[in-house]
């Protein structure tokens, strides 16, 4: 690497008392409730964008000291997070290529091409990896003009729009199904069992089977879903670009539930006990009763909220275009602390092991102490742009738009 990555570190010594007082007070708002959930099984399944309904943005510890590990250099550029399970790592890139790589060492052990380009993360479970492709192709037809006795001809461009969900073998790619869309799937899948969900960019969320591909319902909204729905027990929560946040239900695909904010919702709704939380382009942030769609409170932030939140414990982290990281409290959406950036923050933030973790828009990567905010590192990317980042067993997978996915881990400081 001719550009060496560095890292910075701030010791800090005044939390430990308020860190107590804090853990205290907000235990009176979820009472009997632990601060950290795990998955039983993280490391053998990656089901939502985030990995799971509360959008954690994966398993394991966040290291202390990072380090450079290894990096993977695909053909084209990664504008999404890598999903990771049984040791491997996941990730498409906007060429079509969707590589299959060792977790411990990044060696790769398959790659697959496929007729468009990869926006959306791929998910999975056991054995079996969905990913979304999409395609946009144009081309020029010759068109008479209008008149009865015309006889010369314009150039019209055209354009089609076409998207596909594959199922593929984790251990050899080898394609199981595939369901073909007449638009673009810019939406993570969210996976529940032997159900696949997931939005369409013609406005329509799709219920597929997880085992076949067939299409057990659609519903229609108003605009484009770009968002990663999120499923919790027997409902799937999913947001359009229409404003609206739906809830329906899993089986049969019925509303139980619709609620309209003042914009487009780009950030995929996170989901917890019985509470779903996200933010809108009307620069409000929401919590809601999952089981009637009642607004329980909302956060004003300074613009539009386009990554989706993490729900750790009783606390709720997010960004939003303000430059900002925020912190609230779950029960009652009073703010614990924000955390001001010189460049907008692209990923969502990962919550692990008292830490949070996310990049800004210029390739650096920021490590806070998650009840106070302060910060425990920062570390500069090879890459000066943005990044999506996943967190696997104590390891940090940050993909850019350089077309190199970096692998940080536990080691020395380099100033």
């Amino acid at each position: 690497m001719k550009n060496h990555p560095k890292i910075k570190r701030n010791t800090f010594n005044s939390t430990i008392f308020k860190t107590l007082c804090f853990i205290f007070s907000v235990s009176l708002y979820f009472p009997g409730e632990a601060l950290s959930q795990s998955p039983a099984d993280p490391a053998s399944s990656w089901t939502h964008r985030g990995q799971s309904a509360g959008r954690r943005g994966g398993w394991g510890e966040i290291p202390d000291s990072p380090r450079l590990l290894w990096n993977f250099k695909s053909r084209s550029e990664f504008i999404s997070p890598p999903a990771v399970l049984n040791g491997m790592v996941f990730i498409g890139d906007t060429k079509g290529k969707l590589s299959c790589l060792r977790l411990s060492d990044g060696r790769r052990l398959w790659d697959r091409r496929f007729s468009g380009s990869f926006v959306a993360s791929p998910v999975g479970e056991g054995n079996n990896l969905f990913a979304a492709v999409s395609r946009r192709e144009s081309w020029l037809e010759r068109e008479k003009k209008s008149g009865l006795f015309s006889t010369s001809y314009v150039l019209k461009t055209v354009t089609e729009e076409k998207g596909e969900v594959v199922c593929l073998d984790t251990d050899r790619g080898r394609r199981k199904w595939r369901r073909r869309f007449f638009d673009l799937l810019y939406s993570t899948p969210a996976l529940s069992g032997q159900h696949l969900v997931l939005g369409c960019n013609n406005g329509k969320i799709y219920c597929l089977d997880a085992e076949r591909g067939k299409e057990l319902w659609d519903y229609k909204t108003e605009k484009a879903v770009t968002a990663s729905p999120a499923v919790l027990e027997d409902r799937v929560l999913a947001a359009s670009r229409d404003g609206n946040l739906y809830c329906l239900d899993l089986a049969s695909g019925k509303e139980r539930w619709s609620f309209k904010t003042g914009g487009p919702i780009t950030a995929s709704p996170a989901c917890a006990r019985g509470r779903v939380f996200f933010g809108s382009g009307d620069k409000y942030f929401y919590c809601l009763d999952i089981a009637a769609g009642r607004p329980i409170w909302k956060f004003r932030t300074g613009e539009a909220v386009t990554t989706h939140a993490v729900i750790s414990g009783k606390l709720i982290y997010f960004s939003s275009m303000d430059k900002k990281m925020h912190c609230l409290e779950g029960g009652t959406g009073k703010e614990i602390w924000s955390f001001s950036l010189p460049d907008r923050v692209v990923s969502s933030p990962i919550v692990s092991s008292g830490k949070v973790l996310f990049g800004d828009g210029e390739g650096k990567l920021y490590c806070l102490h998650a009840l106070s905010g302060d910060v425990i590192w920062k570390y500069s990317l090879p890459w000066s742009g943005p990044s999506w980042l996943s967190l696997a067993g104590g390891k940090i997978l940050a993909a850019t738009e350089c077309r190199y996915l970096y692998c940080l881990g536990e080691g020395g400081l380099t100033e």
